[in-house]
C-alpha cells in the first residue's frame, strides 16, 4: 500500500469545512483539570490489555492538574510543569453536543517519545458543569534490538469548573 504524502497545509482546509460544518456549543470555559496516572494500553491475543506507566518522582497530586480553556474556535492547557510537555493551544474540533477535541505538540525532550511530543486531547462537558477529559499521548518505546515501537498511551480525568472544589 503506497500512502500519499500530502503538504503541512492540506489539513488546514479540510479542519476548516469541519468546523464551519459542525455545531458548536457554547464554550468559553475555564476548568480545573485532574488526571490518574499513564496507563499502557494494547492487545493481546484479541483481548484488551492496560497496565499502569510507572513514572519516577511521580508526586501524587499536583504533577497530574492543569488548567483548561476551551473556546468556540480553541482549547488550551496551562500547563507549566507538565510531566509529557503538554502545554498550549489548539484549534477546537467538535466531536459532539457539548464535546470537542484538539492536538497539541511541542518540542521534546518529551515523556514518551525521543524528539517531538503530541497529544490528542479530548473533552466532553457533563451536565453536572463539570468534564470528563481523555488524552492519548503520541508514544514510542525504543526495543531491546534498537528498533522503536509504537504504543498506545491513554490518560484520563475530571475538570471541574474554575475555583470549584472536588
Amino acid at each position: 500500500m503506497t500512502i500519499a504524502r500530502k503538504s503541512r497545509n492540506s489539513v488546514a482546509p479540510v479542519i476548516g469545512l469541519l468546523l464551519a460544518s459542525a455545531p458548536m456549543s457554547a464554550f468559553g470555559k475555564t476548568y480545573d483539570c485532574a488526571l490518574d496516572g499513564p496507563y499502557a494500553v494494547g492487545l493481546a491475543d484479541g483481548e484488551v490489555t492496560g497496565a499502569p506507566i510507572q513514572i519516577g518522582g511521580d508526586a501524587p497530586g499536583n504533577s497530574w492538574t492543569f488548567a483548561l480553556e476551551l473556546t468556540d474556535e480553541e482549547g488550551q492547557i496551562e500547563w507549566p510543569d507538565s510531566p509529557m510537555q503538554l502545554n498550549g493551544e489548539g484549534p477546537l474540533i467538535p466531536t459532539g453536543e457539548n464535546a470537542s477535541a484538539f492536538f497539541l505538540v511541542a518540542r521534546g525532550p518529551c515523556l514518551f517519545t525521543e524528539l517531538h511530543c503530541g497529544s490528542l486531547v479530548h473533552v466532553a462537558e457533563q451536565d453536572d458543569g463539570t468534564a470528563l477529559i481523555q488524552i492519548h499521548p503520541i508514544a514510542l518505546s525504543a526495543m531491546q534490538d534498537g528498533s522503536r515501537q509504537p504504543f498506545a498511551v491513554l490518560l484520563e480525568g475530571r475538570c471541574l469548573p474554575e475555583g470549584e472544589d472536588s
